[in-house]
């Protein structure tokens, strides 16, 4: 038996399945106990698994601290044991991803880092929108910009355009915000038209975008935008 487990840690996917259940249950643990010596116990075991082996820190390192915030600002609002096992889930799922990135795990590594950038603006978003009202311009309005660019720079390596798509995604959270959506609505609205500005400006600087491309990516937001807004009773 022992040999067996032994054997397994010596894959790479093995060790890194291992750190990202660790990170999912100190994350579970962390909505439990709130304070500011949770959060910095939490970050500095988070760091531990992601620095060790210390080699290729700087390849992921963006979305690990992306990662590291939102966890520790989302830990209060999980207050159902349905929520804590979800932000476990959804941490622990994301820091394999982020692991197997920075350790040259994965193939077709543009795909991937794709899926995490795309991740991480989702999670970042939908916890904007489940922020009270009273602190969603205050506090996590600064966390969704920082996300979003540092989430954008690592993906397309383009410092200029990361910061102009986290403004436009801040402008188009204010703007759903003031529509007459639920959270679950708005969230969903705005996930769906980044989606479509990160295909875009990702095809552009690959000088891969093509007017049918453009027209498929636009068709596909309107409609979900309109099915989005079908579905909301709008009052006068």
């Amino acid at each position: 038996m022992a040999t067996k487990f032994a054997w397994v840690l010596k894959t790479p996917q093995s060790r890194l399945g291992i750190k990202a259940a660790s990170l999912g249950v100190a994350a579970f643990l962390l909505t439990g106990n709130s304070g500011a010596l949770a959060d910095v116990v939490f970050a500095l075991f988070a760091l531990v698994l992601y620095a060790f082996p210390p080699h290729r820190l700087r390849s992921a390192a963006g979305s690990f601290l992306v990662l590291l915030v939102l966890v520790i600002f989302s830990a209060p609002l999980a207050n159902t044991v349905l929520m804590q096992f979800a932000l476990a889930s959804v941490s622990g799922v994301l820091f394999y991803l982020i692991l197997a990135l920075k350790e040259m795990v994965l193939v077709e590594r543009r795909g991937w880092r794709e899926l995490v950038t795309l991740a991480m603006l989702s999670f970042s978003i939908f916890l904007f929108f489940l922020f009270p009202l009273s602190m969603r311009f205050a506090i996590y309005w600064l966390v969704l910009f920082a996300a979003a660019s540092i989430s954008i720079r690592e993906l397309l390596n383009a410092t200029p355009i990361a910061l102009v798509v986290a403004l436009l995604i801040m402008e188009l959270s204010w703007g759903a915000s003031l529509m007459p959506l639920n959270s679950l609505r708005a969230a969903s609205l705005v996930v769906i038209i980044t989606f479509v500005i990160i295909d875009i400006a990702s095809r552009g600087l690959q000088k891969t975008l093509t007017r049918r491309v453009l027209l498929t990516d636009i068709s596909f937001a309107s409609a979900l935008a309109l099915a989005i807004g079908a579905a909301t009773q709008w009052g006068m």
